[in-house]
């Protein structure tokens, strides 16, 4: 996991595990809504709001393969306290069948991921 720096654009790519129905790995839908925050390391203290991504927005996006490249903008990291955080990543969206259809089943999940913070110029 890349290094938070605060005061500046947070990009981290992330395989998400765990997205699975039946016991079968789904993909996410380019409907569902996905967004991440920072908290605190001990995770009582939300630092950000919650920042909405974008369906595919970078190159290493990849939702069909549950990849995220999470991005949080500076004016959300400047807020960011402490050497560790964790970041929250939320995914609410429809199943996704074999053939990449949204299914009429709806899920909501959460990752926790921790990271280092190391203050950036102000």
């Amino acid at each position: 996991m890349s290094k938070l720096i605060t005061n500046k654009e947070f990009r981290a790519r992330v395989v998400l595990k765990g997205l699975e129905n039946n016991s079968e790995q789904f993909n996410i839908s380019q409907n569902a809504v996905v967004r991440v925050r920072v908290k605190s390391h001990h995770g009582n203290t939300a630092y950000t709001d919650w920042v909405t991504q974008a369906y595919n927005a970078s190159r290493d996006d990849n939702w069909a393969l549950s990849t995220i490249d999470m991005i949080i903008p500076p004016t959300e990291t400047v807020k960011v306290l402490g050497e560790n955080a964790i970041i929250d990543i939320e995914i609410s969206g429809n199943y996704v069948d074999k053939s990449g259809a949204d299914m009429a089943d709806t899920y909501i999940k959460t990752w926790h991921i921790s990271t280092q913070v190391e203050p950036g110029l102000a």
